[in-house]
């Protein structure tokens, strides 16, 4: 996992995304912590890293379907 000062870098989270199946994934895939995400400012989701956001694009893209700009706010 990718860390800035000890910290480990927090991207995107859940929230972020309006494709149901990437926010489910996201959600089973991320991390649990506190603190609102730097994108979507959402306090609630599971914190996704570089690494995470990669593994889900890996899943959702094996699965036939394709990330497309409307897939996050």
């Amino acid at each position: 996992m990718e860390k800035i000062q000890g910290r480990i870098q927090i991207l995107l989270c859940s929230d972020c995304f309006v494709d149901e199946g990437l926010r489910i994934d996201a959600l089973k895939h991320g991390l649990e912590q506190e603190g609102n995400c730097a994108h979507c400012n959402s306090s609630n989701g599971r914190k996704l890293t570089k690494d995470h956001i990669k593994a889900l694009a890996w899943r959702f893209f094996v699965n036939g379907k394709s990330l497309n700009k409307n897939s996050i706010h």
